[in-house]
């Protein structure tokens, strides 16, 4: 195992590879981890020796925890770090343990909760040595716990990484090149082998070819290379899917025929593969122009979002798409699969999951016209053909089922709940049947008798995005005003709590001569961890800055000398005193605190339950509310009956039961977003029977 590190600017770039001695069965894996001090997240590749020429990369992402912002404001453990995780991401790529350098200092990464890592042990025949400096540097930190450990090994571990694959194997050869040059590294993968010239070529339809498909066509030296070329530029759109079978793999190294072998083992008829096997040349669609200078277009508006499709372009998926489509509909040309490739993954299967249309109904739309089709989706949306790519599509297809998703709540459910209460019924606590259910019959309702699925979807979301503004008056008629009174008094608090945040209660004299003070700066907190031997300083400071936590130390009435450390959870706004947790109460060295000290916290406890202390709630819940940290009614569901009205309001927004509203939004919806009367809206006993059949509401 080597280790190397790279230091740049904002930057610091590690990257460990893994060769065991053992030269039977050697493999190669690597990580590169990058920490970016400005966004303060852990980033990297992985390499993951697939038994192929090329490792596998995958990307991830490892979001840094909160107790991470004292510490990138230190880079000089920077490299620690990197080494820390770039050796844990090593772990979980080889499911090999990390062996400590040194036995005499065991300690278990199990504790390590903040990154949401842990593991078992397994294949305790090979480890990875992990320096004793990287393990005296999680120990400080308070990311690895100190105890005994049988042989002084490390869990694998797994968890915590997001991998996503995202990045061409074609990228691995060109990584490992350099690599290799700059910092000398030895991998048992012969690279050098892979003409990646050739493998581009063969697999250009391919945005994120596998290790498997750029080992397999750009291995010049195979001797087979020659009938693998010609079976990739016969079967283009079916180059990387024939590596998922050993039989077609060892039908073209022996040339034999392909056809009937493909016809029954990708499930495609004689007409599909013809067609393919035509594929055209030809130059690919533009790449797209972004659109963000114009912050007024609908589908760069920057509003947050509740749909994320985020869909992934697999080109194996695709193929298995084939076989549902009509032969006349298959893509025959370069420019035409990547405009249905576009197609299919940011519109056709969102569609598909969120409201169960087939991909074999959406594509007769297109009548085997990609390009055509795809024009007239941008135009729906209004960008010119030459600009509009996959984000774009993506983005408009986000908007179609927040329009629906918009219209359920805003007209369709308080429309049938308002009549559920004028039949004196009880009102059915929201479940997810309900909302799928009203969902889906709310697109039915807005469809009516539009046949081309995907133009009256994009045109839907374009009209409801245009409307927004209007739409959030009518729910809020005062909102601007609101919106400004609002942002002043932000800017008053914050300007306030420059450098520290808002106390929840202020200082307390206990019966025992104690006093109780409620930290509120990072320097209180150092001051803290100094006192006390904790971790104060470095893990909880980012909770209480953002009214997470609420930290108070019990100290000498002169202050000048600490006792113990308490944390007590955020009070809920309409519960206040009444819920106030203790999470934890530490001496020093985390030890159990003296009697004095329980009984000054038991005192204060009982002050402030009882709504004796003086507080600072306004401001408290305010700050709250300024990071976007104010607990929602989900976090109190298990300790907190709810009625179904409290319920509805959570999921439809105060005042959803004002039938003036409701009616006022409706007639905005049929004047500007689809243009006709909702007649089908007055049949409530037809439309709560179709949503609330499972319940035992009036009418069902």
């Amino acid at each position: 195992m080597q280790i190397n590190i790279d230091q740049q600017t904002a930057y610091l770039n590690c990257l460990v590879w893994f060769e065991p001695d053992d030269p039977i069965g050697t493999r190669s894996d690597m990580a590169f981890i990058n920490i970016d001090f400005e966004q303060q997240c852990l980033k990297g590749i992985r390499f993951e020796d697939v038994g192929e020429l090329v490792p596998q990369p995958s990307s991830f992402k490892l979001g840094a925890p909160e107790s991470f912002e004292q510490f990138f404001q230190h880079h000089e453990d920077a490299e620690l770090l990197a080494k820390l995780f770039a050796l844990a991401c090593l772990s979980q790529i080889t499911n090999l343990t990390l062996s400590v350098s040194d036995s005499s200092q065991a300690v278990s990464i199990t504790e390590l909760e903040h990154f949401g890592l842990g593991g078992s042990y397994n294949n305790l025949e090979s480890t990875i040595i992990v320096p004793q400096d990287v393990v005296q540097f999680g120990i400080d930190w308070g990311w690895l716990e100190k105890k005994s450990v049988k042989n002084g090994l490390i869990p694998i571990i797994s968890g915590g990484f997001i991998f996503t694959n995202d990045v061409s194997a074609l990228d691995t050869v060109e990584l490992m090149l350099t690599y290799q040059q700059k910092f000398g590294a030895q991998f048992t993968s012969p690279v050098e082998k892979i003409d990646c010239d050739v493998a581009r070529e063969l697999l250009a339809l391919f945005p994120i070819p596998s290790a498997k498909a750029v080992s397999y066509y750009g291995n010049v030296d195979h001797p087979g290379h020659y009938s693998r070329m010609q079976a990739a530029r016969t079967y283009p759109l079916l180059a990387e899917y024939f590596l998922q079978f050993s039989q077609v793999i060892e039908a073209i190294d022996n040339q034999k025929e392909l056809a009937p072998l493909i016809q029954s083992l990708v499930g495609i008829n004689r007409g599909t593969l013809k067609r393919i096997s035509k594929f055209k040349e030809t130059e690919k669609p533009p790449e797209g122009i972004d659109f963000e200078e114009d912050i007024n277009h609908g589908l760069v508006i920057n509003r947050t979002r509740r749909f994320n499709l985020n869909q992934s372009m697999d080109a194996h998926f695709i193929i298995k798409t084939l076989p549902e489509i009509e032969t006349n509909q298959i893509p025959n040309s370069n420019a035409e699969w990547q405009y249905y490739s576009n197609i299919l993954f940011a519109c056709f299967l969102p569609i598909e999951s969120q409201l169960g249309i087939p991909v074999s109904e959406l594509a007769k739309s297109s009548k085997g016209n990609w390009k055509r089709f795809y024009s007239t989706i941008s135009k729906s949306v209004q960008i010119p053909i030459e600009g509009f790519h996959f984000d774009h599509l993506n983005t408009a297809t986000e908007d179609a089922f927040e329009a629906i998703d918009s219209f359920m709540r805003g007209i369709f459910l308080p429309h049938l709940l308002i009549s559920i209460r004028q039949l004196d019924g009880e009102l059915p606590a929201p479940d997810s049947t309900i909302i799928q259910n009203a969902y889906n019959e709310s697109y039915q309702l807005l469809r009516g008798n539009s046949t081309n699925i995907i133009t009256f979807l994009i045109n839907l979301g374009r009209r409801w995005v245009n409307r927004l503004p209007s739409l959030r008056v009518i729910r809020n008629p005062n909102a601007e005003q609101t919106n400004k009174e609002a942002l002043q008094a932000t800017k008053i608090l914050l300007k306030k709590y420059k450098n520290s945040w808002p106390k929840l209660a202020d200082d307390f004299s206990s019966k025992n001569n104690f006093i109780v003070r409620n930290l509120s700066t990072r320097e209180q907190f150092l001051e803290e961890s100094r006192r006390l031997n904790h971790c104060l300083g470095s893990h909880y400071v980012r909770d209480a800055r953002r009214g997470k936590s609420h930290i108070f130390s019990i100290q000498s009435i002169d202050g000048k000398k600490s006792y113990s450390t308490f944390e007590i959870s955020p009070p809920h706004p309409k519960l206040i005193t009444s819920n106030v947790r203790l999470r934890q109460h530490k001496g020093n060295k985390n030890a159990k605190p003296n009697k004095k000290c329980s009984e000054t916290l038991n005192e204060w406890l009982n002050n402030f339950r009882q709504g004796k202390l003086k507080t600072n709630f306004e401001e408290v819940f305010k700050w709250q509310e300024i990071h976007s940290q104010k607990r929602t009614v989900d976090d109190h569901r298990l300790n907190t009956p709810i009625s179904p009205e409290i319920d509805w309001n959570y999921q439809l927004g105060k005042n959803w039961d004002n039938l003036e509203i409701c009616n006022q939004t409706l007639d905005e919806w049929e004047r500007y977003i689809i243009r006709t009367k909702l007649t089908e809206l007055k049949d409530t006993h037809k439309l709560r029977r179709k949503v609330f059949a499972h319940t035992d509401s009036p009418g069902n």
